[in-house]
């Protein structure tokens, strides 16, 4: 969907996603009603990714587990390579940041900060870019997922 602010995109996501449901009308997904599908296992069929991304006070690795822990490293990587992040994780860009610190780790094990505060915009939408992809959704909802990338990046991802 694209549209300018304030059109309802981010209002026609909440409602696939059965935050609320229509008053009037009905959405289907294959001819079938969202209202009978069962609430988790819709939920499970796609990811989400919004402008406003939630990290969690971990390493890079355990915020985009966070969606499937039994994830492996390989899939991780893959997930990552997807999402345009793994040059930035396996650089020394994340060092400079902090003056290399080793306090915060290194790679996959990096400690992200509360809220992420240890990473730019760009990157905490690309650790939660991954975050999404890894679940092998059938579907990614990007709610402005982009906004904070260049325009490189945007277009990678």
């Amino acid at each position: 969907m694209v549209g300018p602010s304030g059109c309802g995109k981010s209002t026609s996501l909440a409602l696939i996603q059965r935050f609320y449901d229509v008053d009037q009308g009905e959405i289907l997904i294959d001819g079938v009603n969202i209202k009978h599908y069962d609430l988790k296992h819709l939920r499970g069929t796609y990811g989400v990714v919004s402008q406003e991304q939630v990290l969690f006070n971990g390493t890079i690795e355990y915020n985009i587990k966070y969606a499937r822990e039994k994830a492996t490293r390989k899939e991780v990587k893959e997930a990552v390579i997807e999402a345009n992040a793994l040059g930035f994780i396996e650089s020394n860009e994340l060092d400079q940041i902090d003056n290399g610190n080793a306090k915060f780790g290194t790679e996959f094990q990096r400690k992200v900060g509360p809220k992420g505060g240890q990473m730019s915009g760009g990157q905490k939408q690309r650790i939660a870019i991954a975050r999404a992809i890894i679940t092998n959704p059938s579907f990614l909802i990007l709610d402005e997922a982009t906004s904070a990338l260049d325009a490189e990046n945007e277009k990678v991802v």
